[in-house]
């Protein structure tokens, strides 16, 4: 049996429920065009990827989307949109938080982008006080699932991978910090993350 010393968690759909339907909602309120439009020509793409890495600024990504949808509109729409992603904290996590802060060091490792994180960095500052650390992949320069991020964190947390468990509910990020050594746990619900925590004795 292993003995963990460390837990490092995912931030969205994990802790923090998001949808970005919430984003594409809040832009057609706040513009001339409609929900329809914005999911048909809004698209996850690698310059997403590239902000997410902090290749490109955030005004140089909203220079981007702006060229893709084709409109006129201000940064103040797109950043309220941007930051309207954000659905609700999992209270079961929030617990389970708690109670894993007595025993491991606790860490998140997010692929997030500058406005985003300078949004909930404020807005949920106190369950981040639940971790030891917080690592975003624009900050990095490197993103999950590749090697480079898992690697960057376990330097700079200096625990060896075979202690470390990762949660994410992506199956490839998890797939990639198992590449580099790290155990980890598919993220599917609440429940589910406790239970397979019980089934790995985290709690014992």
């Amino acid at each position: 049996m292993v003995i963990y010393k460390a837990i490092i968690f995912d931030w969205g759909n994990v802790i923090l429920d998001f949808s970005y339907d919430l984003t594409l909602k809040k832009w057609a309120e706040l513009t001339s065009f409609d929900f329809n439009f914005f999911r048909t020509h809004f698209k996850f793409d690698q310059k997403l990827v590239e902000y997410e890495k902090g290749e490109i600024s955030s005004q140089e990504y909203f220079n981007y989307v702006t060229k893709l949808l084709d409109i006129s509109w201000d940064f103040e729409s797109f950043e309220i949109g941007w930051n309207s992603i954000y659905k609700s904290i999992n209270s079961l996590i929030v617990n389970l938080l708690n109670r894993l802060k007595q025993k491991y060091k606790l860490y998140l490792l997010t692929n997030t982008n500058e406005l985003h994180a300078n949004f909930w960095k404020k807005k949920y500052s106190n369950i981040l006080n639940s971790f030891d650390d917080v690592y975003c992949s624009y900050e990095l320069h490197s993103h999950k699932p590749e090697p480079k991020i898992y690697n960057d964190v376990l330097k700079k947390i200096d625990i060896d991978p075979k202690y470390v468990l990762f949660v994410d509910d992506n199956k490839e990020n998890v797939l990639g910090a198992k590449q580099v050594g790290i155990d980890g746990i598919v993220a599917i619900s609440a429940e589910q993350i406790i239970n397979e925590m019980e089934e790995l004795s985290i709690f014992h």
